[in-house]
């Protein structure tokens, strides 16, 4: 006996296939506008996410490689008596150098004649904690600038501090913007170390022990981003996860 199919049986599993086919093809388009369409791909705060998905195999071990060569420089950290600042000591590095001021580059001149003179002020994305220093965004902003005002001698000074909120920023930027002479300052903090400051009191908090070593913990960032699964790895997730942690900050706040 020939046996039949209801109608309504099929008709319903259609459906569900046409449902599920709009919600991947929903998705699909969004990831394509959200990665090449807009500015989210380069602005959402998660330096660990965009190493794993940026970096070429040989970028990455240039990257290990700087982040072991700072956290051997062991205790780093010198705090200002008095205040909630805190700074690097001097030392040299292979891939760092830090001056007598507490930040990133060689030590500070006498202010030229014809010199214009920018701190940018901000945490370890400023600070270019996976980076040589041609490669930090203060050092790109400085040489920009350089080609765009030929006859202006600008200097930008990388001012960043890693684990830095605005409750240090500022308050670094005070005690030593004048001895520099600076002409501007330029303020960043990331939605993380915003977030902890928050989360962990902004006077007694510190993103690390002096002593701490850290390149282990991003080695092991970098690497398991890049075994995390499509979805996790997706703009639309990043976009939910930072919103996420944005909407920490309000509540703790």
């Amino acid at each position: 006996m020939k046996t039949t199919k209801r109608i309504d049986k099929i008709r319903s599993l259609k459906g569900l296939f046409c449902a599920l086919f709009m919600i991947f093809l929903l998705f699909a388009v969004s990831e394509l506008i959200l990665r090449n369409f807009t500015s989210f791909g380069n602005t959402l705060n998660n330096v660990e996410y965009y190493a794993s998905i940026a970096f070429t195999e040989e970028e990455s071990r240039a990257a290990i490689k700087a982040r072991e060569d700072f956290a051997s420089i062991g205790e780093r950290l010198v705090g200002v008596p008095g205040t909630v600042i805190f700074h690097y000591k001097k030392v040299r590095t292979d891939s760092f150098n830090f001056n007598s001021f507490g930040f990133r580059g060689e030590e500070p001149q006498k202010k030229e004649e014809n010199e214009y003179r920018i701190g940018v002020f901000g945490d370890s994305r400023i600070l270019g904690i996976l980076f040589i220093e041609e490669n930090t965004i203060p050092f790109v902003i400085q040489k920009k600038l350089r080609e765009e005002f030929p006859d202006k001698k600008i200097t930008v000074f990388n001012m960043g501090i890693e684990g830095y909120d605005m409750q240090r920023t500022e308050p670094f930027a005070e005690l030593v913007a004048e001895k520099l002479e600076l002409d501007m300052a330029v303020f960043y903090s990331g939605i993380v170390d915003i977030n902890n400051s928050f989360l962990k009191g902004n006077g007694d908090y510190k993103p690390f022990k002096p002593d701490e070593s850290v390149g282990e913990v991003m080695i092991e960032n970098i690497e398991g981003n890049r075994r995390r699964p499509f979805l996790q790895r997706s703009a639309i997730f990043k976009i939910i996860s930072e919103t996420f942690y944005n909407d920490s900050v309000q509540k703790s706040g």
